[in-house]
């Protein structure tokens, strides 16, 4: 037998409660319905959990950014034109990296279960 906890996710084999977490909204992933109220519950948690990385991820590679920036800058190693893609682009590349390696884009929690047997 196949369980889910619709609060944290956690598979497991049997019981009546999570072993996780703790919770009774355990839910039996052979069915169909079951899979499609997963789906939805870990769109929504995928959405939040990316938008919280972005965001850390952008706001650690701009203030690196503009810290390099201000020390460069103290020392007369930054030129006058172009001053402003010296901070970005990096921030950009930063970021992107940040996102990768904070784990953005985290696989299903039904990835790899076999069909629906139930409706």
């Amino acid at each position: 037998m196949m369980l889910a906890c619709a609060r944290c996710f956690h598979r497991q084999e049997a019981g009546e409660t999570c072993g996780a977490c703790g919770a009774e909204a355990i839910f039996d992933l052979r069915s169909q319905a079951a899979r499609d109220l997963f789906d939805g519950n870990e769109a929504r948690a995928r959405r939040a959990r990316d938008g919280r990385i972005r965001m850390i991820s952008a706001i650690t590679a701009v203030a690196a950014m503009v810290g390099l920036f201000a020390i460069f800058g103290a020392l007369n190693l930054v030129p006058r034109r172009g001053a402003i893609v010296l901070v970005l682009a990096p921030a950009v590349g930063v970021e992107l990296l940040l996102e990768k390696l904070l784990g953005r884009g985290k696989a299903s929690i039904l990835e790899g279960l076999p069909p629906a047997e139930l409706p």
